[in-house]
């Protein structure tokens, strides 16, 4: 809830607000700018979660998906999992998930993703293959990993676009000639890559349905439970 401060307009002392990466503060002293109302929310606070939902956005912004394009998802965590609501939603004819931890493959098919592949499979490489002969049109890495972006890379296809969702925080080896004879584009969409302002977007996608947190919130608890609660995670 808000308290504007003297000069403030637009905002009322008690609107539900959210803006910003507001972290896990009682308070906090933000640029009425940077603020949305979301009083019209029929959602829970723990479920108006925006900041998270607002990068989301702008990672589905830069797939730039033309109708029937083929695209597929490494990674489906927290993140992951918001990524592929909105692509499941999208024009593609086919959304593909990889993802190895089997209590998020069923979090991606209880989503709604029909295609599920587990890379620690025995019959991989053959699923490999299978995956590379469809002609992937976007790879979304969502895992931030080495080797998320070395199966980026396997099976984009040529002229194929990788969408680097995920933070690759450090040094990272890339086969440049292989990106190079493909003719692949490689593209970073964190918060930085913004095109527009993702929060509005974020609200309307959360009140339509398209995205959901329910799935996702595990855990609530009272904000001073936080660091044992985490600590437990």
């Amino acid at each position: 809830m808000i308290k504007p401060g003297p000069g403030v307009s637009g905002l009322k002392e008690g609107d539900r607000v959210s803006g910003g990466a507001l972290g896990f503060d009682g308070r906090a002293n933000v640029p009425a700018t940077q603020l949305h109302v979301i009083n019209d929310l029929p959602q829970p606070d723990e479920l108006c979660i925006l900041e998270p939902i607002a990068c989301a956005v702008t990672g589905l912004d830069h797939c730039l998906l033309r109708p029937g394009d083929r695209v597929t998802l490494i990674g489906c965590g927290f993140m992951g999992a918001m990524i592929l609501q909105g692509l499941l939603r999208s024009f593609a004819e086919r959304v593909m998930v990889i993802e190895k931890d089997p209590v998020r493959l069923k979090l991606a098919q209880r989503l709604g993703a029909k295609d599920v592949w587990n890379p620690s499979h025995v019959n991989w490489p053959e699923r490999l293959q299978e995956l590379q002969a469809l002609g992937v049109d976007t790879v979304v890495d969502c895992t931030g990993v080495q080797a998320g972006l070395d199966l980026a890379t396997q099976i984009c296809r040529c002229g194929g676009r990788i969408n680097l969702f995920g933070w690759n925080k450090g040094s990272r080896t890339v086969d440049a000639s292989h990106w190079h004879m493909q003719g692949l584009t490689v593209v970073n969409s964190s918060p930085s890559a913004a095109s527009r302002d993702p929060f509005p977007v974020a609200i309307r996608m959360l009140r339509a349905g398209i995205i959901d947190l329910e799935p996702l919130v595990t855990h609530v608890v009272p904000l001073e439970e936080y660091p044992a609660c985490s600590r437990k995670l």
